[in-house]
């Protein structure tokens, strides 16, 4: 990755509200309605799809089934909404920070591709307080989870770039699928597996199946007195944003985890620390910590919760080695049209900071693509996709120079 970019909404806590006072109906699915393909866009393993917002309103939103209630970035858009459908609410993600002042709202409609959903609830976040759109190169404008989760089995094709609503009960998969049980916890779908660490010992966990986190696995040490963080670890690095701050541990690799018939070796796992993750202690200690992108884009994925099903048909991905921060350096999307990429951070003793890069460099041309016909995906793309030991040619503009220089990629773990 990019340096290591991910996202938490996982541990979305409500403090003195209570969702369930307001009726909730959802979504529908049209007479005669079969699922057809919508498309998405992937960007660092998270699935951004488009949805419509109150019957006219064009978005993307994150699709991410660690989140219970729909999440809107932007609280300017409060003021669609009527006065009588709001009540303030504190919300509280990972991180190390005390809650937020949000805004909870009822009667929300979405429409993602042909299906409609009615009398949504959603938290509109305050401003500034969580933004993806300049890690991700593209508009990002909330998030979507369990209205979804609940009412379609969902199939997520990472490769193609497309999302399916299958219509409840008509969903059959077939023989190439692997199929493994889930246990809908807080509305979160948890599976059981088996890993192996370093010391060999084989241990049985519980994990979210998040589509939400960008990250291959995190694991809770303080769960299991069993669970250790590897000896050969990178200590005390960032992992990314949560709701609540950001979030500080330790990078290592799981030896061996097993999903169903299929194998993972060598997985890249986070171990936050204790500051980083106290409210996702105080509310899943049942769960040891999750899955996510790095691993689901191996897949193509269906989410069947009416069924309490998993399915997985591995792509072309499957046998791709796990690497770690190949570069060293975190690219951000700005400007009007997000068409200025950002040296924003370099790590030190990096392949970035070796090839002489620096912070502020702005980034005009990688390996063939000129800034002007490529996007932040791609750029994360060129760096999570090209193996280890290869180069990439970047042309950056400092102040007024403009410079080339050779990446060497190497995996920091």
């Amino acid at each position: 990755m990019p340096r290591y970019l991910t996202f938490w909404l996982v541990a979305l806590l409500f403090a003195g509200a209570e969702l369930s006072a307001q009726s909730h109906i959802g979504f529908v699915t049209p007479k005669h309605y079969r699922a057809k393909r919508i498309p998405i866009q992937v960007v660092n393993n998270l699935v951004i799809i488009p949805v419509e917002l109150n019957n006219g309103i064009k978005m993307n939103f994150l699709l991410d089934s660690g989140v219970k209630t729909s999440i809107l970035f932007d609280h300017e858009l409060a003021v669609l909404f009527e006065e009588s459908t709001k009540r303030p609410v504190q919300v509280q993600g990972l991180g190390p920070d005390e809650p937020i002042n949000a805004t909870l709202v009822f009667n929300v409609t979405l429409k993602v591709g042909e299906c409609s959903g009615d009398y949504i609830n959603m938290i509109i976040l305050p401003e500034n307080s969580f933004n993806l759109t300049e890690h991700l190169g593209m508009p990002v404008h909330g998030v979507i989870g369990f209205e979804l989760f609940e009412r379609f089995a969902v199939e997520i094709d990472y490769v193609q770039q497309y999302v399916k609503l299958h219509p409840p009960g008509k969903f059959r998969a077939g023989r190439p699928y692997q199929k493994l049980e889930i246990e809908i916890v807080n509305e979160k779908p948890v599976i059981e597996t088996e890993c192996v660490m370093e010391n060999a010992d084989t241990l049985r966990l519980r994990l979210l199946a998040d589509t939400g986190a960008s990250i291959g696995m995190t694991i809770d040490q303080f769960s299991d007195e069993r669970i250790s963080v590897p000896k050969h670890n990178l200590p005390n690095v960032y992992l990314g944003t949560g709701l609540s701050g950001e979030l500080f541990g330790d990078i290592a690799r799981v030896e061996h985890l097993q999903l169903k018939k299929f194998e993972l070796h060598s997985v890249v796992a986070a171990f936050p620390d204790r500051k980083s993750i106290p409210h996702l202690l105080e509310s899943a200690s049942n769960k040891h910590g999750l899955i996510g992108g790095e691993i689901w884009r191996r897949f193509r994925v269906i989410f069947d919760y009416q069924n309490k099903l998993l399915y997985l048909k591995k792509n072309r991905r499957f046998r791709q080695a796990f690497e770690y921060n190949k570069s060293g350096m975190l690219v951000k999307a700005r400007g009007p049209n997000l068409q200025t990429f950002v040296i924003a951070s370099i790590d030190e003793d990096s392949p970035a900071e070796q090839a002489g890069l620096e912070v502020n460099d702005i980034i005009i041309g990688m390996s063939g693509y000129h800034y002007e016909s490529m996007n932040l995906a791609q750029i994360h793309g060129l760096l999570n996709e090209t193996p280890g030991g290869r180069k990439l040619s970047i042309t950056i503009l400092r102040g007024k120079e403009q410079k080339k220089v050779s990446l060497l990629l190497r995996s920091a773990i």
